[in-house]
């Protein structure tokens, strides 16, 4: 979500679920919490009393809080997974081979993280869908691979929230690689 100057109200998209005033929203990882006293819509300021996946909302909320770029915010009862390594399954389309240790940015619901290639688990070719057995990725392949960054970032897995799931990989400024997040 993106704040007003006083931190009452936030603007964002429902991605996944319901939300209705009085729930308890969490925000992650700053990990601050603050009821939400109203809900509006945002190109008409009329309230509402709930928002499902997919409405555009605009959440006041009963305390300020401040919001730093990158936050996902949540239930307090279903927050999202915080930590600096996760899963990846990727489609690679990068010019140069994807490898342990190469080093770009990641774009998780907007908001470029620097992420570190730390292991590939599995390469499969896309021509034939063989599993490869080289240490690097070449374009077109589907590549399963730890990815670490240095610093906590909220992560839904693809498989509970497909919309906050979802990363792009960027070689500068260049697009690169496009997949799933996963936690298992």
């Amino acid at each position: 979500p993106d704040s007003d100057s006083d931190g009452r109200r936030l603007r964002g998209r429902v991605e996944c679920g319901r939300l209705a005033v009085g729930d308890t929203l969490l925000l992650s990882p700053a990990n601050r919490s603050a009821r939400l006293s109203a809900l509006l819509d945002p190109a008409s300021g009329e309230p509402k009393t709930g928002a499902a996946a997919g409405e555009a909302v605009e959440l006041v909320l009963e305390t300020p809080i401040p919001v730093p770029p990158g936050q996902l915010a949540s239930h307090a009862d279903t927050p999202p997974v915080e930590t600096d390594v996760f899963r990846a399954k990727l489609l690679w389309a990068g010019i140069r081979p994807f490898a342990a240790g190469g080093r770009y940015g990641a774009r998780l619901r907007g908001v470029e993280h620097p992420v570190t290639v730390q292991s590939i688990e599995r390469i499969v070719s896309t021509p034939d869908f063989a599993e490869q057995h080289d240490l690097s990725a070449v374009a077109g392949d589907i590549v399963e691979c730890v990815l670490r960054v240095p610093e906590l970032v909220a992560l839904d897995p693809f498989e509970r929230c497909p919309p906050t799931g979802w990363l792009s990989l960027y070689d500068g400024e260049e697009a690169v690689a496009a997949g799933s997040i996963g936690m298992e």
